[in-house]
């Protein structure tokens, strides 16, 4: 599930006057406060972007956060902090105040909009990257963005793996409420998937991705300390790193993948058209449909054609289009530096 990113605004404390009466009193608003206070709530329910973001107090959680409960705290606290920016007097702040309100706003509505929908609740594992079982690989491999720099971060990330499980579950639960809801992924899409997931739950434990951290122990660790961390570390790639990608596995090649549906569009599936204009919303923070994308790039693609067709006649090329790309790409006049440092130098 996708999580809501730290918002970086400008440390401000703004003072509204209330009237001009003396008996009146000024009202004073601490806006970084509020952003603070929120950003400090927001991590400690998505560890990972805490550690993300160099927020370490949480470096050794990891959230369930396609779980039912993990959802309605983040809709509370999005309401909440929703309902703190009402009592803002927004016409009395600067313009760059003004946008910073406006940003969370944005943030917590769109975010309330997709919890609330539970889009991608049911739909917790796919094909890409970015689902969590093969993010949280890529962050067990040391690659990503969690520190193993002492003794504790290593002690840290055991408790992560030892959370893993927890998840696995949970999205397992949640994909068989997914069938039964016809809210699932395309077959098509989840056949890739356990071809990622038998490495994670097949390689010897001195060749997984998640031992290779153990390959750079930092030199700062005493020979018993590192022993007995080189003994746990392994232990919980053993007993709960492997097991969850074998249970997950065998999920979704005995159950999900052969009742899972044959057609592969979003609106395929129950509740598709509205998560559809969700996620066009989503990512491009406005309400334009599909249909008017369709429209915008047939003419983008037409205005552009134009005026490539305008440079080819400018250039006197008698060729067709296609033609004045492949003179282009060959040409030698067209590529007057051999090497890196000519290119940089001139």
């Amino acid at each position: 599930m996708q999580q809501m990113n730290k918002l970086t605004l400008e440390s401000v404390i703004i003072l509204f006057c209330l009237g001009c009466s003396p008996a009146k009193e000024q009202k004073e608003v601490d806006l970084n406060g509020i952003f603070e206070q929120f950003a400090r709530e927001n991590y400690s329910l998505n560890p990972l972007v805490a550690t993300q973001n160099n927020v370490h107090d949480f470096n050794d959680q990891l959230a369930i956060d396609i779980s039912e409960e993990h959802v309605e705290k983040a809709i509370a606290l999005n309401n909440r902090y929703l309902d703190t920016l009402k009592t803002i007097q927004y016409d009395s702040l600067t313009d760059a105040e003004k946008l910073s309100v406006d940003v969370l706003h944005y943030q917590l509505s769109i975010s309330n909009e997709r919890l609330m929908n539970r889009y991608g609740v049911y739909t917790p594992v796919d094909q890409f990257v970015f689902s969590f079982p093969q993010r949280f690989a890529v962050l067990g491999s040391g690659a990503g963005y969690i520190p193993f720099k002492d003794e504790q971060d290593y002690r840290n990330f055991i408790s992560r793996m030892e959370f893993f499980p927890k998840w696995i579950d949970q999205s397992i639960n949640n994909m068989q409420s997914g069938l039964e809801l016809n809210y699932t992924n395309p077959k098509a899409s989840m056949e890739k998937v356990p071809a990622q997931l038998k490495p994670l739950f097949e390689t010897a434990v001195e060749n997984h991705i998640f031992y290779k951290p153990l390959e750079n122990l930092p030199e700062t660790i005493d020979s018993a300390a590192r022993l007995k961390l080189l003994a746990d570390y392994t232990k919980a790639i053993e007993t709960h790193i492997k097991p969850a990608y074998k249970k997950l596995n065998d999920f979704l090649v005995d159950t999900y993948i052969p009742n899972t549906r044959i057609s592969t569009g979003l609106l395929d599936k129950s509740g598709g058209k509205a998560e559809y204009a969700y996620w066009l919303k989503y990512y491009t923070t406005s309400d334009i449909t599909g249909d008017q994308i369709f429209d915008l790039g047939l003419r983008e693609v037409a205005r552009i054609r134009t005026e490539m067709d305008s440079i080819k006649k400018l250039t006197g090329f008698k060729g067709d289009l296609q033609a004045f790309f492949q003179y282009i790409k060959t040409n030698p006049k067209f590529f007057p530096f051999k090497t890196e440092e000519e290119v940089c130098h001139n």
